[in-house]
């Protein structure tokens, strides 16, 4: 017997192949979605590096304004509300510096 035309008599002729070259990837999809998902890890949080930086310029700012309001005089002087507040200041800075290390290692 004769193969008809137009039949699926030779299968293998009639697979499609596809081929990568040059390092690229070969993606194929029949009758159905296909997501691709590439993640080359986490995208770097640029928001705690920028409160860091705003951080240390109010430190900066606030030790001068500290240093220049000092009195000196016991009693009501507010030199030690000032202290308090620069070292609050000081203890969130180190808090945001070790967020800004941890997210450089991961």
């Amino acid at each position: 017997m004769h193969p008809s035309q137009g039949s699926n008599n030779n299968p293998p002729s009639q697979n499609q192949h596809n081929v990568a070259s040059g390092g690229s990837s070969i993606y194929s999809n029949i009758g159905g979605k296909q997501w691709i998902s590439i993640r080359h890890g986490q995208a770097r949080r640029l928001w705690t590096w920028w409160t860091l930086l705003m951080l240390i310029a109010v430190d900066i700012v606030f030790f001068v304004y500290g240093q220049a309001a000092f009195t000196g005089a016991a009693g009501n002087s507010d030199d030690m509300s000032r202290a308090v507040i620069f070292l609050v200041l000081v203890v969130m800075t180190v808090a945001m510096l070790r967020v800004c290390v941890r997210s450089l290692f991961r």
